[in-house]
């Protein structure tokens, strides 16, 4: 499917991808502004508007194609002279039962294209950020006549700002996530928390991606991008910082929580192993004594006493709880 919406002489319209001739040549007369979105688009589609149409560079129009793959490309931004071909990935998130986090997090790609007058999006899977963009743009006329580099910017800055559910989620998954590790009937294995931090790192290595490549546009390097947008990229910058800064602390948090988890299961099992150890230390002396009296010798001193059985017994409570108050004087039974 392609969308053209065009700003031209004050207005804001839509057009069909049939009227894309004649709008090239109002862009170049009127000053306006062309916007044509890609999304899921055929084969036919891509090559006759990106390849035909608009003669893009070969390379370009091979990573717009491979978007589709599992693991989207590394966000980037290559200047062609006369237009500047950017690849930006967002991250959505949707609620998961089978989730420790209760989230599963998803990446797609979202490839660009930025000109003097006319800004060209692909992407193979339908985004909710486009749409709201498209929206706004048709009902202020003045969004698409600041240039197809401020729209770019709305595009990207709407896609760092759902990130900031995605952080709230996760640190409030994080918090349970402690306390149920300090709760002795939790579920949560070692395998599981060696999982959320990779998925936190690579949310981490997601973002720091972003963050550079939009460092480029704000740093003034292109002529696409003009000084006064230059500003508003570096918010976008900003905002990414602060999203990478978060991250880091949400890994140094699961670092911690894993490390809690561990020590945890360390003195559990010392605390295992300790009891273990004071019941084999009472016994011990109990056993030698029962291994005594179980010898088979046919002249015993004590074998034919009437109550040889019940002061064996005697001895035997005797002894035990001798050593039981003595480990206890000692401090060895404290936890």
């Amino acid at each position: 499917m392609v969308n053209v919406t065009m700003f031209s002489r004050g207005t804001t319209e839509k057009l069909t991808v049939f009227d894309l001739p004649k709008a090239k040549a109002r862009i170049q007369l009127e000053e306006a502004t062309l916007w044509v979105d890609l999304v899921e688009p055929t084969t036919e589609e891509t090559h006759e508007i990106l390849a035909g149409f608009f003669n893009f560079h070969p390379l370009s129009i091979e990573d717009c194609e491979n978007s589709d793959i599992a693991i989207p490309r590394h966000p980037k931004v290559d200047d062609y002279g006369d237009y500047i071909f950017t690849i930006f990935n967002t991250i959505d998130s949707e609620e998961s039962a089978d989730s420790l986090l209760g989230i599963d997090t998803h990446s797609h790609q979202l490839s660009a294209f930025i000109g003097k007058r006319y800004l060209v999006t692909f992407h193979s899977k339908q985004l909710e950020v486009i749409e709201r963009i498209a929206v706004r743009c048709m009902m202020h006329d003045s969004m698409l006549s600041r240039g197809p580099d401020y729209v770019y910017h709305l595009i990207i800055d709407s896609i760092v700002d759902d990130y900031i559910p995605i952080a709230e989620k996760l640190d409030a998954k994080l918090e349970e996530i402690e306390e149920s590790v300090f709760d002795s009937g939790t579920n949560i294995s070692f395998n599981q928390l060696l999982a959320i931090k990779k998925k936190i790192i690579r949310l981490k290595n997601q973002i720091i991606q972003q963050r550079e490549m939009v460092n480029r546009l704000a740093r003034g390097d292109f002529d696409l991008i003009s000084e006064h947008e230059t500003f508003y990229y570096r918010n976008v910058y900003d905002h990414l910082v602060r999203m990478a800064d978060l991250m880091e602390t949400y890994r140094d948090g699961i670092n911690g929580i894993v490390e809690a988890y561990l020590n945890l299961n360390a003195n559990r099992m010392n605390q295992i192993m300790k009891a273990l150890a004071v019941i084999s230390t009472i016994f011990l002396p109990l056993t030698f004594i029962s291994s005594i009296y179980g010898m088979n010798f046919e002249f015993m001193p004590e074998l034919h006493w009437f109550v040889g059985y019940p002061l064996v017994w005697i001895l035997f409570i005797l002894v035990g709880s001798t050593m039981y108050f003595w480990m206890k004087t000692k401090g060895w039974l404290r936890d």
